[in-house]
């Protein structure tokens, strides 16, 4: 049984790990607030990992910046940024500068602003 566990969990890190930075690229490349609202919503129900789609969802649901109040792609990936940087702490991970938003600027645009 526990070797079952630890295949189990092991299984899980893989997926989650690489659909973990696909999903993060992805966000922080976001070039319209619908892209914005939908890749939201894809997360809270889609996520592979469960674990991990419960804890972010409860983010959102408790998020000092409400998803509803993002209204421009700039703010967006302001939210992004700041929703990574609170799951890091979660994970007792480093704190993100806001700077690390400038290297997925040139893939982004103003649309939605």
């Amino acid at each position: 049984m526990f070797l079952y566990f630890v295949i189990v969990l092991l299984a899980c890190v893989a997926q989650c790990s690489s659909f973990y930075f696909a999903t993060w690229d992805e966000l922080h490349r976001i070039r319209s607030v619908d892209e914005f609202h939908d890749s939201v919503t894809r997360i809270m129900h889609e996520f592979a990992c469960e674990d991990c789609r419960e804890h972010f969802v409860a983010l959102v649901e408790s998020h000092p910046f409400p998803v509803e109040k993002v209204r421009t792609v700039e703010e967006a990936r302001i939210w992004f940024w700041l929703t990574h940087n609170l799951i890091n702490i979660r994970l007792e991970k480093e704190w993100a500068p806001l700077a690390v938003l400038d290297k997925y600027s040139s893939s982004c645009s103003s649309a939605g602003a």
